[in-house]
């Protein structure tokens, strides 16, 4: 069980309404406190790894090409989708509304998974996402048609560019020791969100890393791995909707300071 010496203000907040905001320096206090009681960073986050759902990823990639790929976008080509995502986050027609112009559909709940390998100095994220292949006409991501036949000129269906993501298990690895990092980053305006989990859910719930590609290794289905090229922003963490009314939020946030402490040595 995991006590933590509360403020008089959040003593109050506890008696009015059962519940408290912890600030981030008792956050840190608690994650000292399992290291000296014995336990080591790996440890610790497998312990307090989210689950049910697991972690969201949203990996951005910044170079020339990923840049020459957006400009086929149909609105904001200044902004930079990402190249990977954890989960599934893909585009419908019947998902259009007035709420949901872009008709974006997330396969979820999230299954990812963070650890680390201390042998190799490296931090592993993986699990079921969804990875870019272009902006193309709409009817060709629809699953239930052939590639040949959704081209095909007289073949019917929506004809304006969308993001276009394949559902495929993908695994990151990061070099720990190349690496910035910011817990609860604030949303990025060069940066596309529309198909991943919200800015305001890493910002709330989330890490963000920065590396460049050559410390990034890339696999996705049974493709060969991948080194990346240029800039890498890795979002990690932001369990998305619903997040303030689960139980392990205390527990979601440990780990989330102790990955911080682990890849910054902080």
């Amino acid at each position: 069980m995991i006590e933590v010496p509360l403020t008089p203000e959040q003593r109050i907040d506890m008696d009015d309404s059962g519940k408290t905001k912890l600030q981030h320096s008792q956050l840190v206090q608690l994650v000292q406190e399992l290291l000296a009681g014995g336990d080591s960073l790996p440890d610790i986050i497998e312990r307090f790894h989210p689950r049910k759902p697991g972690v969201s990823m949203s990996l951005f990639v910044i170079n020339d090409d990923t840049w020459k790929l957006m400009e086929k976008k149909e609105k904001n080509p200044e902004r930079m989708l990402p190249m990977t995502t954890i989960p599934w986050f893909l585009w419908e027609e019947k998902a259009e509304s007035p709420s949901n112009p872009w008709g974006v559909t997330r396969l979820g709940p999230s299954d990812g998974k963070v650890r680390m390998d201390p042998k190799n100095s490296l931090l592993v994220i993986s699990g079921n996402g969804g990875d870019f292949s272009g902006i193309v006409e709409g009817r060709i991501t629809q699953t239930e048609y052939s590639r040949w036949r959704a081209v095909a000129p007289e073949f019917p269906g929506q004809t304006k560019p969308v993001p276009h993501y394949e559902s495929l298990p993908v695994a990151v690895s990061v070099s720990i020791g190349h690496l910035d990092a910011d817990i609860y980053p604030r949303p990025q305006k060069e940066l596309d969100y529309t198909f991943c989990e919200s800015p305001r859910a890493y910002f709330e719930h989330g890490l963000l890393l920065r590396t460049d590609g050559s410390n990034v290794r890339l696999r996705v289905g049974n493709r060969r791995e991948s080194q990346l090229r240029g800039e890498v922003r890795i979002f990690i963490g932001g369990p998305g909707s619903g997040t303030e009314a689960r139980d392990d939020l205390l527990s979601h946030h440990i780990w989330l300071n102790t990955l911080y402490k682990a890849v910054t040595c902080k």
